[in-house]
């Protein structure tokens, strides 16, 4: 007894239509995803990287104010 007289005979098409496009569906759903996830993170590091002189500057003015109350 060979192998190839033991392996299962495909009955069906493994590439059929229906489980193609739904591969290259899934595969543009993915590469979706990946880049809105890429462009929420680069958006985040923008807003970050603009708002802290800002959050400085506020707390330096309020370390100001604090001394000047107590003065």
């Amino acid at each position: 007894m060979t192998v190839s007289s033991r392996t299962p005979t495909v009955t069906h098409d493994p590439y059929s239509f229906p489980m193609e496009f739904l591969l290259l569906w899934w595969d543009d759903l993915d590469d979706l995803t990946h880049a809105c996830r890429h462009l929420a993170t680069s958006a985040l590091a923008e807003v970050a990287a603009a708002s802290a002189p800002l959050v400085t500057g506020l707390s330096a003015v309020g370390a100001w104010l604090l001394l000047r109350l107590q003065a």
